[in-house]
């Protein structure tokens, strides 16, 4: 039987999307595999969301369109 992955996936994803790459960070250093996946994904997600709003009013500011 397989050994049950420790940590919470929810958690992981919470610290790395609200704190960014501190939340990976602290993730890191706790060292349990479903929360340092859950803060990879909501790394992943955080820098998404960003370019999403971020990318378009810079754009608009400094004339890309």
């Amino acid at each position: 039987m397989e050994e049950e992955e420790k940590g919470s996936f929810g958690g992981g994803f919470v610290l790395g999307f609200v704190l960014g790459i501190i939340g990976m960070i602290i993730c890191i250093a706790i060292n349990k595999p479903k929360t340092i996946k859950g803060a990879v994904w909501g790394f992943v997600i955080w820098i998404l969301v960003l370019i999403i709003f971020w990318l378009p009013p810079m754009c608009a500011a400094f004339g890309g369109y």
